[in-house]
């Protein structure tokens, strides 16, 4: 059709991830890179702004180098896709290629207001050709924060290989038997590392007042620190609380899943938060959620169908729908049903097509398209 904008498969894009540490935005990343060499039908390189753990996971896909190593040049790039609205900095000094720029947004307000620079948000702003958010949450914010047009963000809500092999009785018997939980105690989990947007503090507190109906129960926070300050300002919390043998921490682990395994109920008590993977990741477990209204993308999939939402910092109430859950066998079976259901929505073969779309559609946008 004359007119009619064109696609080349000798068309190059550039993949940047912000690091390559083991956390939400970069594990989302590998997921869908790791499809998208599979489906892409596109040649493509990594560059990470910062390394980590997961680097070689990355350059096991593509040509991966690190920017803070290597300083790389790229002259036959045709689109650049960047991971995190973090990278805005890095996108002015890419600005050479001419590439248009997918920006793939995974923060919140907080975020983007108090820990990237002005700098960075003004380029972020000047270099975007389209946005993806994270979630409905994340695509208000970018209206809120950066004045982003709302024609210019795509929706994709964040995605995991939601196949989950059974639990192993054999070994969650082992697991209870070393973190010291008798093995007829529920276990309420958190998950995340241990910094104030997880709501880890909040996490002793809903054990604070869970204890009161249930003394029973134990609490297990999965990943992060189990060493220095802020590890100590838990401990000291759960310690002075009477909780000291009833709440563990197993500090970063490669294995999240062997003790996800373990959950009643899952306490998701972070702030701020855009769309948890681990959301996804305990509901394909079939484990119910209690997470907080106006903390992100929670309560966009847990609603009240795979859990309960409650007030924003509802301390007590959180404790009160963990209780009804943890009382009423059925009730829990039910959520967790409702949950797993769900989870099977959030799949990378699902979103993978859709980020997909919005990658060819850009690329076949004449010259770099309309910018924010």
């Amino acid at each position: 059709m004359p007119g009619a904008p064109t696609y080349s498969s000798r068309m190059k894009i550039l993949f940047i991830s912000h690091d390559a540490h083991r956390n939400g935005a970069p594990i989302v990343f590998l997921h869908f890179l790791r499809w998208f060499q599979e489906h892409g039908g596109l040649p493509f390189e990594i560059l990470l702004k910062n390394g980590g753990e997961l680097e070689p996971e990355f350059s096991a896909l593509a040509p991966t180098q690190v920017w803070t190593r290597d300083r790389p040049v790229y002259d036959d790039i045709s689109l650049i896709y960047s991971n995190t609205v973090t990278n805005g900095e890095l996108l002015e000094e890419l600005a050479y290629t001419n590439a248009s720029v997918i920006c793939h947004v995974h923060e919140l307000e907080y975020w983007i207001t108090y820990k990237t620079s002005a700098r960075n948000n003004a380029c972020i702003r000047q270099y975007t050709t389209r946005y993806v958010a994270a979630s409905r949450a994340v695509q208000r914010a970018l209206q809120t924060t950066l004045d982003v047009p709302m024609n210019l963000v795509d929706v994709v809500y964040e995605c995991v290989p939601v196949a989950t092999a059974p639990a192993n009785p054999a070994h969650c018997a082992e697991l209870r038997a070393h973190l010291g939980i008798p093995s007829d105690s529920p276990i309420v989990g958190g998950s995340g590392t241990t910094d104030w947007r997880k709501g880890p503090d909040i996490f002793v507190q809903v054990a604070r007042a869970l204890s009161i109906y249930n003394p029973s129960a134990h609490f297990l926070w999965v990943g992060g620190d189990a060493k220095g300050a802020q590890y100590g300002a838990l401990r000291h919390d759960a310690d002075k609380a009477g909780l000291g043998d009833r709440v563990h921490f197993t500090g970063h682990t490669d294995r999240p899943h062997d003790y996800y395994a373990l959950f009643d109920v899952f306490a998701m008590t972070s702030r701020e938060d855009p769309f948890p993977l681990v959301n996804l990741e305990t509901a394909a477990m079939g484990i119910p959620i209690v997470c907080f209204d106006q903390s992100g993308g929670s309560a966009e999939f847990v609603g009240d169908e795979c859990g309960y939402t409650v007030p924003y910092l509802d301390v007590v109430g959180m404790a009160e729908r963990i209780r009804d859950l943890l009382d009423d066998d059925e009730l829990r079976r039910e959520k967790g049903a409702a949950a797993r259901r769900r989870s099977a929505g959030f799949d990378v073969r699902i979103a993978g097509p859709r980020l997909l779309e919005i990658i060819r559609a850009t690329l076949t946008t004449v010259g770099k398209g309309a910018r924010a």
